[in-house]
């Protein structure tokens, strides 16, 4: 029982961590118009 706590508690440690990284990114991403429009380009000629 101990050991599958230690299993769960680190697997929540790692993965807490790799969230709060993924926001700090997410706040510091900042795009211009141009690379808007080059990444959404596929996106909307798919959907027409």
């Amino acid at each position: 029982m101990r050991k599958l706590m230690s299993i769960i508690s680190r697997t929540l440690l790692v993965t807490l961590l790799c969230l709060s990284q993924v926001a700090v990114q997410a706040e510091d991403a900042t795009f211009s118009e141009a690379e808007l429009d080059q990444m959404l380009a596929p996106i909307a000629l798919y959907c027409r």
